[in-house]
């Protein structure tokens, strides 16, 4: 059965530093785990699923992927800090992906993606995709 998960897209911006004991434990790891704390610390989503879909033989990755930029305090404090200077580098994007695979027929059924910064543009994707995607499945709620 096809179900669409509803979700309000944030502002791509992370504003919250991280506090010190945290900086200390991640300055060796790679920027990409400061990144996570960021978010966490900020109280953000990166990944919101949009669709799910039980059925054994479909198998469907339908989510919107947030890249959040780093703004005010976090941003001064990654600039002081040196191993998180790429973090800055960082602009705030939404990642819309869709991809229904047919494990019955071993094919790609549906591939939709799309870059922007319009949570509007993401908002119609959706809800294009959800449509194309209850055509194909033939599930209708």
């Amino acid at each position: 059965m096809l179900k669409r998960l509803h979700f309000n897209l944030v502002k791509p911006y992370i504003n919250k530093p991280l506090d010190i004991d945290s900086m200390q434990q991640v300055l060796d790891k790679p920027d990409s785990v400061a990144y996570c704390l960021y978010c966490i610390k900020n109280d953000v989503k990166e990944i919101m699923k949009f669709a799910e879909l039980n059925d054994p033989e479909w198998d469907l990755m339908a989510h919107v992927r947030v890249r959040y930029a780093l703004v005010g305090a976090a941003k001064r404090q990654a600039w002081e800090v040196k191993p998180f200077s790429k973090l800055i580098k960082v602009k705030p994007e939404y990642n819309f992906i869709c991809i229904l695979d047919s494990l019955k027929e071993g094919k790609m059924m549906y591939y939709k993606r799309f870059k922007t910064t319009n949570p509007d543009v993401i908002y119609k994707l959706v809800q294009e995709a959800y449509q194309d995607l209850q055509l194909i499945t033939g599930y209708f709620e």
